[in-house]
């Protein structure tokens, strides 16, 4: 026999050989909800002010943009140009959580690739409910971001600015979507974990 034919009892993994389709959604749409989740984060488009067609300023959770008098747009930290020094602690919980989103799917993603890579890996019932609780906290937290900025964001009345509009803008709807993402995701674990299909 020559060194180089593999012997019939050779054990062979093949990645992603069997893994349900469930599995392989969840590690898609996880990924996505991180990318979505990222965006919203570094963005400055969390909410958007007009006087009729023109722009006044927008803003994310670290950093506002405005235009000046020269109709040019200037941007800074948040707490620069509203509150000098100090911000609000609501604004500090919607930062916490926001990356405690963040630092919660890394790890997801990464046990939920492992899962659906190798599908006859001894312990993927554990992983499998680790992603479930993972996901539920990443989904968890971001939730927490979304209610806390939605119920605390200063609102200005029309009265203050002739024909003022302001409304939140896709910053704050990526962040919706990558909670409800996560949500599903432990709920298509679940069911795959219900219905015996890793047991």
């Amino acid at each position: 026999m020559h060194m180089t034919e593999k012997s019939e009892s050779e054990v062979k993994i093949k990645l992603c050989d069997n893994a349900s389709i469930l599995a392989k959604l969840v590690s898609i749409l996880l990924t996505l909800a991180l990318g979505i989740h990222v965006i919203a984060v570094a963005t400055s488009y969390w909410v958007m002010a007009y006087t009729g067609n023109d722009t006044l300023w927008h803003e994310g959770i670290w950093q506002s943009c405005y235009k000046n008098l020269y109709k040019t747009w200037v941007c800074a930290a948040y707490e620069v140009i509203h509150h000098g020094s100090k911000m609000p602690a609501w604004f500090h919980v919607t930062q916490t959580f926001s990356v405690f989103g963040i630092l919660v799917l890394i790890p997801n993603i990464l046990i939920s690739v492992l899962y659906t890579l190798l599908p006859k890996l001894s312990g993927r019932k554990f992983a499998a409910i680790l992603t479930i609780v993972l996901s539920l906290c990443a989904g968890s937290f971001i939730t927490i971001a979304i209610i806390v900025f939605g119920a605390k964001y200063p609102q200005i009345t029309q009265t203050a600015i002739p024909n003022y509009r302001q409304h939140f803008h896709f910053g704050f709807g990526f962040e919706i979507i990558s909670a409800v993402i996560c949500y599903v995701c432990s709920g298509m674990l679940f069911l795959e974990l219900r219905n015996n299909i890793i047991l």
